[in-house]
Formats: structure tokens, C-alpha cells, sequence
């Protein structure tokens, strides 16, 4: 069995050997540049602001003849210091560290997410500044739902600073959300970047995730019910586990005498998973909350029956990426459905798995069509 450090050192030398190539010397833009994942282009550009800030190439004279304070100076003040971050030189010895570090913490806050990110917050102090607070979690990566969540507790706390006893809250808060036997979403995720990880190791065929890792996978995430399964499958042999694996751990529970999920189970799931994602028209407009909490009764008619033509075709385009299969599935999807309020989940789930704007106006057009259909014989609209 592989000890997790030499595991880190394997995975961070195999991306340090694709990137630095034998060069000396390259710029920022440079090695943004070059195929790499997006949580070590996080951490070169911070190495960069970091070198700038060290070199101190200008400052402000607060005493000449101008408004510092002016927008146009502002702005373009802040485009200068984007080039000159992107033209910072990094040597071999600073890029090889930065990566080094970059691969080490990325592994350890893909196997134990809360413990990891706990002590790059508060070693040594115990609370710290709620903005560098956000800057940390951004070198991990911006794609963790365990991170995302946390930096959206942080974000909307009225307090200046995060105490290490707050962040063990929301920690446990967000880790009892996500990581369910029940719902699996979360924790897949994370394995798909635990498997993407070791594949950072080009010259050998992906083999999947090390099975000696699942353990501490697991448990770190509150789901020891299933480690029974996994050194099952050790103990007949298995030292590598791929996403298929990995997913079927919680089929054969399913399948065991867990009974399907009803639709209202996932969307209370994935509620809780995903992002709150509010619509303009929830702010302002007509309709009002509390006339939302007294809907009507059905029956409703068809989504179909509500959309013209021309949204269709913008709709199927715009959202669903010219995919007339996966839009219909999703109109059937909701017309199974008699609340507003479950429907709406169903729109946030979709434009998030799709990674869009839920501001933009195809996104808003889609939320009015579906409110019409619980609503256009209420009066309200």
C-alpha cells in the first residue's frame, strides 16, 4: 500500500516534470498558458502577486496634482497591475515549489475536506480576516461543493472575521448537507477530482483512485455505513477504484432494500447541495412572497401549452445547448411536479449542472414560463 505522502510526491512530480519542462525561467502568462488544471494556475498567479508585491515596482505620490480616487485612473491602474502580475519571471525553484504545494493540498482537501481546510485557515491563529479567508479556499480550486458552500457561509456572515469555533459549525453543517448515503451527488463529485487528480501520472494508463485512500475518503465525510463494502472489496484484491467503482457503492445499497427515491426526496437533496439560486422577478414584480406561499389549486395545465415558438427555439439553443432530447426531458421532468417550489429547484438544479448565469435572460424567461404555469389563473400575474 502507497503512504499517502509518497502518493502527493509522485502525483506533484509528474506535474512538475510535464510543466517546467527542463526551462529556467517563464513568465506568468507564460504557464497560464500551458494545459494544467485550474486549482495550480490558482496558485502560480497568487505566487505572481505575491513576487510583485515584493518588488515594489511603484507606489502612489500622495501628494502630486491628481485625483487618485478618479475611475479612469482607478481602472486602468488596476490593468497594469493584471500585466505586470502576468509578466512576473518565476524561476524554476519558485514554479517547482509552487506546484509541489498546489498538488500537496489539493490531495489533502480532496481526501478530508474539513480538517484540511481548517488548518490552512487557522494555523496558527484562531480566527483570521473573513477576506483572506475567501483568498485561501480560492488556491484550492473552485469546483469542491464542499468549498463552494463554505465560501458562500462565509460571504453572507455579517462578521469581519471567521472564528475557528464558527467554521466548525458551518463545517459540520454543510458536511451533514452534502455527504449523504442518500444522495450521492456531492461525494461523487469529489471522487471524479480525486480520480482526475491521479491522472496527472501521464505515463502510466489511469488506474483510478488508490483503494488505500477510500478509507480516510469516507470517513472524513461521514460515511463510515459504507466502509464495509470497501474493504470487502480490498480484501478480494481490488487497489484501484474507478468512478464506476465508486458509484456503485451506492447502487448495491439501493438495491439491498433501500426503496427508490420520490422526486420530492431529490429535490429536498439537492436543495440542500446546491447553491440558492434566486431569480430577479423573486425581488421585484407583481408577485410577492406571500401571495407565492398561497398558491392556487390545480389543475395546471402543460408547460408546453405556455411556451411560443420562439422561446422554445431560444431556450433549446441558449440553455440547453441545441439539445431538443434533454430539453423535453426537462419539461416532463416538471410537469410531474405540483409546486411552484419544487419546480423552482428543478430550474436551479439545471442551470447549475449546466454552469449558468441565473440572471441571464434565457434563465429568467424559463422561470416565468414554469411560475405561469402554477400561477396564470391566480390573478397574480
Amino acid at each position: 500500500m502507497t503512504g499517502f505522502e509518497e502518493g502527493k510526491r509522485r502525483l506533484a512530480t509528474a506535474l512538475v516534470e510535464r510543466v517546467v519542462n527542463g526551462k529556467e525561467h517563464w513568465t506568468c502568462r507564460q504557464l497560464l498558458q500551458e494545459p494544467m488544471p485550474e486549482f495550480a494556475k490558482e496558485n502560480i498567479i497568487a505566487l505572481a502577486q505575491r513576487r510583485l508585491k515584493q518588488e515594489k515596482p511603484f507606489s502612489w505620490n500622495p501628494t502630486a496634482d491628481f485625483d487618485v480616487n478618479d475611475v479612469e485612473v482607478r481602472t486602468s491602474f488596476e490593468k497594469l497591475i493584471a500585466a505586470l502580475v502576468r509578466s512576473m519571471r518565476l524561476s524554476h525553484a519558485e514554479l517547482e515549489h509552487c506546484l509541489r504545494e498546489a498538488v500537496y493540498l489539493r490531495f489533502d482537501v480532496l481526501l478530508k475536506p474539513q480538517s484540511t481546510i481548517e488548518g490552512l485557515l487557522f494555523r496558527p491563529a484562531e480566527r483570521l480576516d473573513k477576506k483572506i479567508a475567501l483568498y485561501k479556499l480560492d488556491l484550492l480550486g473552485g469546483d469542491l461543493p464542499f468549498i463552494l458552500r463554505l465560501k458562500e457561509k462565509i460571504t453572507a456572515s455579517p462578521e469581519n472575521h471567521l472564528s475557528k469555533l464558527v467554521f466548525a459549525l458551518m463545517a459540520k453543517e454543510i458536511s451533514d448537507a452534502l455527504y449523504t448515503c442518500r444522495n450521492k451527488t456531492a461525494v461523487m463529485k469529489d471522487f471524479e477530482l480525486l480520480e482526475d487528480l491521479f491522472r496527472l501520472k501521464e505515463e502510466l494508463k489511469p488506474k483510478g483512485v488508490e483503494a488505500s485512500l477510500l478509507p480516510d475518503f469516507l470517513q472524513s465525510r461521514g460515511l463510515s455505513e459504507l466502509l464495509g463494502q470497501v474493504e470487502k472489496k480490498i480484501q478480494q484484491g481490488k487497489t484501484f477504484w474507478q468512478k464506476q467503482d465508486f458509484q456503485d457503492l451506492f447502487d448495491f445499497g439501493k438495491t439491498a432494500g433501500r426503496s427508490a427515491y420520490a422526486i420530492s426526496d431529490l429535490i429536498e437533496e439537492e436543495e440542500r447541495m446546491l447553491p440558492r439560486i434566486v431569480f430577479q422577478e423573486e425581488e421585484k414584480g407583481p408577485v410577492y412572497q406571500s401571495q407565492r406561499e398561497h398558491q392556487p389549486p390545480g389543475p395546471y395545465p402543460s408547460i408546453q401549452s405556455l411556451i411560443d415558438s420562439k422561446d422554445y427555439k431560444v431556450l433549446v439553443q441558449k440553455i440547453f445547448e441545441r439539445d431538443e432530447r434533454a430539453f423535453r426531458s426537462f419539461i416532463d421532468k416538471v410537469d410531474q411536479v405540483d409546486k411552484w417550489r419544487d419546480a423552482k429547484q428543478l430550474i436551479d438544479w439545471e442551470l447549475n449542472k449546466r454552469r449558468l448565469d441565473p440572471y441571464c435572460k434565457e434563465a429568467v424567461k424559463l422561470g416565468d414560463i414554469v411560475f405561469a404555469k402554477y400561477f396564470n389563473n391566480s390573478g397574480y400575474l
